[in-house]
């Protein structure tokens, strides 16, 4: 894709874009993409309240796809917000797409969620072009699979706010969906969102099956809550609840490795980061058995490494996964870890807090890396003048292994001093600019730029260079995307 300094325009910090920028800024990783003018006026839209959500989330299930867009766009024209726009696209999938599979069309919520965070700072057109593609997408996903039945209400007393964590918890092992509702309701209401997350994350995270969508469903979904009011939300902890039910692979694995975190040693969060060491925490997730993946773990907190660098090898487990293994396993796992470290980071406890840092590193099992097969800490550079000597070479992965060389590419960006920033701004936009049905863009994108913002600058670039595999590598706009954008230009910009 060309571009023009014009074109290449800069974000500003907001929402999970901006606090991953303002982490590499902090770090050493200054600038970003060149400042430019925005292309279209600026909007401020302030309409947002519960009503207006719910009339607009029953209108999007009700409108034929077709005039989606037109009729959005006169909303947004009258003031509606963007993140009211949000809110009614999520819920309106909360409420019509089947939860089960939990690896079907709910990747279309996912992607509504991903696609609006991914877009917030940017200006208006940057901020509706990805969440109109995402809801036209969820709309045809219905259309195909058909609107899921209406859950059904809770009924019955919930139990008192002091006895629901454990009420929740009891009944997800029993599997009684009908208790584990109304105990769920009852945290909510008691504005636990703590206890909620305690609870629903781990259970769903300890599902390695599905390809790990039960635990990326809980990380879109908390991240969502907060846009959304008391009943509204209510609806969304419920669909938690039914998804966290849906069945399970590794549970005798999980029932294991929580036996053993319960026995780990009170002080293994305070070891000091080792850059040093995460070859060997790497090493050690090539085993294809999750117990021992999960003592080799405890090992290594408990001989004094820290959190934080078991935490790089995991990222970069899955990024050497996407070069040399199961691409689309790995590209799987990124957005699953991305969702059990922001477990492990808003849990309120040390047992939560180890298990999702357990079940991160397990992931690993599911699709063990052979021993003979190459390492992505040894990966050698090639040299780069622009990114789209980068972005130019990706090419779609043969037989599930993808081509190497945008990887040596990305590696020798940042040996010549190239910053994660302005890379990650071109891939945003690209993916904002892609031709591709694929809901996993904007959901990797989203983790990738977060993680590697969380990330050591010893191994940083390393993560990038898996990652970057799965960004557009040259961009066609697919005939709907062109009509999006041709309405959004004579919106703002008319003749």
């Amino acid at each position: 894709m060309t571009r023009t300094r014009r074109d290449f325009l800069s974000f500003s910090c907001l929402g999970v874009v901006g606090a991953a920028a303002a982490r590499l800024t902090a770090c050493g990783e200054g600038g970003g993409s060149p400042d430019s003018p925005s292309l279209f006026a600026p909007y401020t839209g302030t309409v947002r309240d519960p009503e207006t959500t719910e009339a607009l989330a029953r209108w999007i299930l009700e409108t034929p796809t077709g005039d989606i867009l037109d009729g959005v766009l006169s909303r947004i024209s009258g003031g509606l917000s963007i993140q009211t726009l949000f809110s009614a696209s999520f819920l309106a999938g909360l409420d019509a797409v089947p939860t089960h599979p939990i690896d079907g069309e709910l990747h279309t919520v996912y992607a509504c969620h991903a696609a609006y965070e991914l877009s917030l700072g940017a200006p208006i057109r940057f901020q509706l072009e990805p969440l109109l593609w995402a809801i036209q997408r969820m709309k045809a996903g219905i259309e195909r699979v058909g609107a899921a039945e209406p859950m059904a209400e809770i009924v019955g007393a919930l139990p008192d706010a002091a006895l629901a964590r454990s009420t929740l918890q009891d009944a997800l092992d029993a599997e009684d969906a009908e208790v584990a509702g109304r105990a769920a309701l009852a945290l909510w209401r008691a504005n636990d969102r703590g206890g909620l997350r305690d609870i629903l994350f781990p259970f769903m995270g300890r599902d390695l099956g599905h390809a790990f969508h039960k635990v990326i469903f809980a990380r879109h979904a908390f991240s969502t809550l907060s846009a959304l009011d008391g009943a509204h939300g209510a609806r969304l902890v419920r669909k938690l609840v039914d998804a966290a039910l849906a069945p399970t692979e590794g549970a005798a694995a999980w029932a294991e490795q929580r036996s053993r975190v319960i026995e780990a040693a009170p002080g293994w969060a305070s070891g000091a980061p080792d850059d040093a060491a995460v070859p060997d925490v790497l090493a050690a997730l090539r085993d294809p058995d999750p117990i021992a993946i999960t003592e080799a773990i405890l090992a290594f907190l408990d001989a004094g490494v820290a959190p934080s660098t078991i935490w790089d090898a995991i990222r970069l487990g899955a990024a050497e996964k996407m070069i040399f293994g199961s691409f689309g396993f790995g590209r799987h796992w990124v957005t699953a870890l991305n969702a059990y470290r922001r477990s492990y980071e808003g849990a309120s406890s040390d047992e939560a807090r180890l298990m999702a840092l357990v079940m991160a590193a397990s992931a690993a099992s599911v699709a063990p890396t052979a021993t003979e097969a190459p390492r992505l800490v040894e990966l050698g550079s090639e040299e780069v003048v622009e990114l789209t000597d980068i972005f130019g070479s990706i090419q779609k992965p043969q037989r599930d292994r993808a081509d190497p060389t945008a990887s040596r590419r990305t590696l020798g960006w940042f040996e010549a001093g190239g910053q994660s920033l302005p890379l990650f701004d071109y891939w945003r936009q690209s993916v904002f600019a892609t031709t591709f049905l694929d809901y996993h863009n904007y959901k990797l994108l989203l983790a990738a730029l977060e993680e590697a913002s969380h990330m050591s600058p010893r191994w940083r670039p390393h993560f990038v260079a898996g990652t970057i595999l799965h960004a557009p590598g040259t961009s066609r706009l697919w005939d709907n995307h062109l009509t999006i954008r041709e309405s959004l230009e004579r919106l703002w910009c008319p003749s």
